[in-house]
């Protein structure tokens, strides 16, 4: 193994945790606004969980196409200019 296989390695795992822990974090946060006390927020609290639910969800979707990219990298080639310029 190369020094540069090590570092994407290592950095590959480093995504996979990012992801694992998002996933758990979107969970957790999603089981919260489908509970009682999510209706005793104020309209406005409310709107902004809901609002931080999608751009978590939309964060790891990111995440997992990264992945993807690391997995398939000639499929990925071009995926961003779109978002990136």
């Amino acid at each position: 193994m190369t020094a540069e296989t090590n570092v994407i390695d290592e950095a590959k795992a480093r995504v996979i945790d990012e992801l694992n822990e998002l996933s758990e974090r979107t969970s957790k946060l999603v089981r919260f606004t489908l509970s009682p006390k999510f209706s005793e927020l104020t309209s406005t609290m409310r709107y902004l969980m809901q609002d931080q639910v999608k751009c978590m969800l939309e964060y790891g979707d990111i995440l997992r196409r990264r992945l993807d990219c690391w997995d398939k990298p000639d499929e990925c080639v071009g995926l961003a200019l779109g978002k990136i310029m």
